[in-house]
């Protein structure tokens, strides 16, 4: 069984640093590749620099914006013939110990979280994406990777499988966002069916266009996944490049 993790990358290299110093252990379990989508030729020679540094494989795409990029790994991912995926952009970190969400434990000790996430996907068919993470930030926006609906922040359930150690949370889960681990078939089969569904009201459409189309691969995967009740990563603040698209 092949494994790929993939950093998505746009003309900050200077964050790529943090995120692929960060990760590079995980090369012993999967292959590392950086995905760059840079327009300036001087980020360019840093990112190639930085994979030579921390084990990276270097590949560039055309500029099309972070949605396109997502669906363009699992079409590399696939192509390749990765059984699964591990993605995302390069303004996660890992968070700090004692910084989580009070409620939830970091699960980052030696990657628990990519590793629970992998057992997952491989060990239960019915589950064709974990999102690593169930809170966004520390703060009340706690659910945001997950669904797009708005939900109370009671009406879920937890549960742990025999041989896990972290928590998960089934049901209306969504891949809304990264980061997260897919079984790289299943993934395909919903980006494919994603192209063809519609939006049908002026909200749906709206969401379809603010999110560079995600919406309809976030409606379309609902139920097909998990989230791990956790808090390990954490989307840095920071200002986007100029010429960055959704």
């Amino acid at each position: 069984m092949r494994q790929a993790f993939f950093i998505t990358s746009f003309n900050d290299p200077t964050s790529a640093s943090i995120s692929m110093s960060q990760f590079a252990p995980l090369g012993s379990m999967c292959d590392l590749i950086l995905s760059d989508q840079s327009t300036d030729a001087s980020c360019i020679a840093e990112y190639q620099l930085l994979c030579a540094q921390y084990g990276f494989r270097y590949i560039h795409n055309e500029n099309q914006g972070a949605s396109a990029a997502k669906r363009k790994i699992v079409e590399i991912a696939s192509r390749e013939e990765y059984t699964l995926i591990h993605q995302i952009s390069e303004d996660f970190e890992l968070v700090p110990d004692g910084e989580q969400h009070p409620a939830a434990p970091l699960g980052n000790k030696d990657f628990l979280f990519v590793k629970e996430a992998a057992k997952l996907v491989i060990q239960h068919p019915h589950i064709s994406f974990v999102n690593w993470t169930w809170f966004r930030s520390s703060g009340h926006d706690h659910h945001g990777y997950n669904w797009g609906d708005t939900r109370s922040p009671t009406d879920f359930l937890l549960r742990r499988l025999h041989g896990f150690s972290l928590f998960h949370v089934p049901h209306d889960v969504s891949i809304m966002n990264w980061p997260y681990t897919g079984r790289v078939e299943h993934v395909a089969q919903l980006q494919n069916f994603a192209r063809w569904l519609t939006p049908g009201t002026e909200h749906q459409l709206k969401q379809h266009e603010l999110s560079g189309g995600e919406w309809s691969l976030a409606f379309i995967s609902k139920g097909k996944g998990v989230s791990l009740y956790a808090h390990p990563v954490r989307h840095r603040n920071r200002i986007k490049p100029s010429g960055s698209l959704p």
